[in-house]
């Protein structure tokens, strides 16, 4: 997936409203069924929203598409980090780090990192 100059498939703010949308799926669907990505039609679902997502933010990664709060989870509450609530299960954190590190923000995967 590339934006070129003169030949843009999507206009930026479309773009932005996919990665809102995505990013928004992949977080409710981790949450409330931690086996979707086990399920067959849902496992699916799951496996290519994160492509996509990993797509996009590698491209945005190169020349940025949106600002970066909008790939941050915004429930998810820095002060408390990745260690309570629904983020306390291990299967859980760890899921997101390994397909959304993007929605965590830098200063808290270093933190995690550093305690392991």
């Amino acid at each position: 997936f590339e934006l070129y100059e003169n030949h843009i498939p999507l206009h930026r703010a479309e773009i932005v409203s996919v990665i809102k949308f995505c990013k928004k799926l992949l977080h409710t669907g981790i949450l409330t069924d931690g086996d979707m990505a086990e399920k067959c039609f849902g496992g699916a679902v799951m496996e290519n929203l994160v492509k996509l997502m990993l797509s996009l933010h590698e491209r945005h990664s190169r020349k940025p598409l949106c600002k970066t709060k909008d790939w941050l989870i915004s429930e998810l509450n820095v002060k408390e980090g990745l260690e309570r609530g629904a983020y306390s299960n291990r299967d859980i954190r760890n899921w997101i780090l390994q397909n959304m590190h993007y929605a965590v923000p830098f200063t808290e995967r270093v933190r995690i990192f550093q305690e392991w």
